[in-house]
């Protein structure tokens, strides 16, 4: 029985995610000639390309299932898999009922405050109407920003720890530059000192202010004297005269942000710079013989496998061992798609001779989006390749 050609699910599944890709990469580069204009002459495009994203994300439910045999399980998994059964995965959030809940002032970039109800379990916020509809409105702490933000943290930590351990246990350490950038990172700090953060500083110190709003509505501040941050309201009848305090300085907290990601851009120069010279080291000692690359990708271990040598037989077999486009005896097995690799599906594969398969990869790699060529277009591809093959007089083309 030669590869399933009729009714398969791969063509209408990649030529879809082919235009989906065509959209995306036209709307891009739209957006890309438009990036210096106002947000407003964007709005149309972000939205096509939203619609286009949650598409995208529609479509992969589709997938078909991946074999359950002759399963590859590549180094890397293995090591990944062990880790996670020590050590657990945080979990992406917590699964929170959100009963202790707390009304709070969230005071936004431009200056303007809303009251929010905040979880202070998971950090989770809520509008909760007007500050109208809240008579102690300015008595409400602050919103904390970054309540929410430790399981994020916590879960990159996790991933760090799990890809060291990985890099020890496959011995990467040649490679890993991970020292490398941690040393930089150490180095460039012990003449650099890092700039205080608003959002982590602890605003031990604070002065009553009075801020004016952009519509004139006038609240009494206290502003953190080391970072410039409204830490929180105060309420005007604690204060006898409220044009006594110092003005609320606007600016503040903005230029103290402003030198915080001036040290992270320079920072970022110099750890770049560093890992390239580490790199160039590298590359002399392979040059030299001293290092010996090996590829211990997933993709790199799968085609020196059992498993794919089994899956390669069967499909030769199931095929008649010839080329599912020009008839030509088959020499190798072409994956239509990588979504599965080391658990195909059957009509994830399909058998070619080496003319075929080159032909095939050459029109995947001339195109600069996602592209992959249907099922569909590969019984046609021998019609293509006569034509590729043929004198530029019978092609009637000769100029």
């Amino acid at each position: 029985m030669p590869y399933p050609f009729e009714n398969n699910p791969l063509d209408g599944y990649l030529l879809r995610l082919r235009a989906l890709h065509e959209k995306k990469h036209r709307i891009c580069n739209e957006l890309e000639l438009l990036r210096d204009s106002p947000l407003t002459a964007k709005a149309r495009l972000l939205d096509q390309l939203r619609s286009g994203l949650e598409a995208l994300e529609s479509l992969r439910s589709e997938r078909l299932l991946p074999r359950n045999f002759d399963v590859f399980v590549s180094e890397r998994e293995r090591l990944e898999a062990a880790y996670e059964a020590a050590n657990p995965r945080p979990p992406e959030g917590p699964i929170c009922d959100h009963e202790n809940v707390e009304l709070r002032i969230r005071v936004y970039r431009g200056g303007s405050t809303h009251v929010w109800e905040q979880c202070l379990q998971c950090g989770r916020g809520i509008p909760a109407g007007k500050k109208s509809e809240h008579r102690d409105s300015r008595t409400f702490p602050e919103f904390d920003e970054s309540l929410g933000c430790r399981f994020d943290v916590e879960k990159h930590q996790w991933f760090l720890e799990r890809d060291r351990f990985v890099l020890q246990e496959m011995r990467y350490d040649d490679f890993d530059l991970s020292s490398a950038h941690k040393k930089a990172v150490r180095d460039f700090e012990s003449f650099a000192a890092k700039p205080l953060s608003p959002d982590v500083c602890v605003h031990d110190k604070t002065r009553l202010t009075k801020r004016v709003y952009g519509n004139g509505a006038v609240a009494l501040v206290a502003q953190c004297v080391a970072c410039g941050k409204h830490t929180r309201s105060v309420p005007k009848s604690s204060v006898i005269n409220i044009d006594d305090c110092p003005e609320f300085d606007e600016s503040f907290e903005s230029s103290v942000r402003e030198e915080l990601g001036r040290w992270y851009r320079e920072q970022r120069a110099f750890v770049s710079e560093e890992l390239q010279k580490r790199r160039v080291e590298l590359m002399e000692r392979i040059s030299t013989g001293d290092l010996v690359i090996t590829d211990k990708s997933k993709f790199g271990t799968y085609y020196r496998s059992n498993e794919w040598a089994r899956t390669r037989r069967r499909m030769f077999e199931r095929d008649d061992y010839v080329c599912q486009s020009c008839g030509a005896p088959a020499e190798c097995v072409h994956h239509l798609i990588y979504e599965r690799l080391g658990s195909e599906n059957d009509l994830d594969l399909v058998s070619l001779c080496h003319n075929c398969h080159e032909l095939v990869h050459a029109i995947q790699d001339g195109v600069e989006y996602a592209y992959r060529v249907a099922p569909c277009e590969i019984r046609e591809l021998k019609y293509t390749h006569a034509f590729l093959l043929c004198t530029p007089r019978e092609r009637g083309d000769e100029r």
